[in-house]
């Protein structure tokens, strides 16, 4: 079993020895709500919404009464979250968002 430890000032993956995992080497792990929301502070309900909208990462259904998300999916949500946030702040036509 893999322990992962995430920087959460970089949000890069390392594994037990502190090694930087890159995407292609970590296993696909599923996570349910509760991870996912220590991830994302969203409700359930948020979370429900920006799905629908295409907005968030699509939840996988494991069996009747169990779904869960992709963890490189939601890690790739925030990832894309902080850069759009970051390209806003550097935009020179958009000297409102500054």
């Amino acid at each position: 079993m893999i322990q992962q430890l995430i920087c959460e000032g970089c949000l890069h993956v390392y594994n037990r020895e502190g090694n930087t995992m890159n995407s292609n080497a970590t296993a696909k792990k599923f996570i349910v709500l509760p991870q996912v929301q220590e991830i994302v502070p969203y409700s359930a309900s948020h979370i429900w919404r920006l799905e629908r909208l295409g907005q968030f990462p699509q939840r996988v259904r494991l069996g009747r009464n169990r779904v869960a998300w992709l963890q490189s999916e939601v890690n790739s949500w925030v990832e894309n979250k902080l850069a759009a946030r970051t390209d806003r702040t550097n935009c020179n036509n958009c000297s409102n968002l500054k």
